[in-house]
Parts: structure tokens; sequence; C-alpha cells
């Protein structure tokens, strides 16, 4: 499901339109799934170029 939100939010859909996309989510929800997504790539940016 993270996927899926964020494939749709990075081809331009808002949290609203997510919502009405996946009525049985809430805000929470989404917002966590973007706050995860941003944390991974943060941690996957301070890795040594040698793991990556």
């Amino acid at each position: 499901m993270v996927k899926n939100i964020l494939g749709m939010v990075a081809g331009g859909y808002t949290v609203p339109q997510v919502l009405d996309t996946y009525p049985e989510l809430t805000q929470e929800q989404v917002q966590t799934a973007l706050c995860y997504v941003r944390e991974q790539a943060s941690f996957q940016s301070d890795l040594p170029n040698s793991i990556t």
C-alpha cells in the first residue's frame, strides 16, 4: 500500500485525492506512509556509496 500511495503522490495526487481513492484509509495513515518513505530515503542517502 505504501508503494501505491507513493506512486499516486509522485503522479500529482493530493492527500485528499488519495483518501478519495482509498476511503478505508485515514489521513494519518497516508501521512505515516509518506513519512516512512521520507525516512527510508534519508537513511539510504546516509549510507556510504560502497553499501548502496
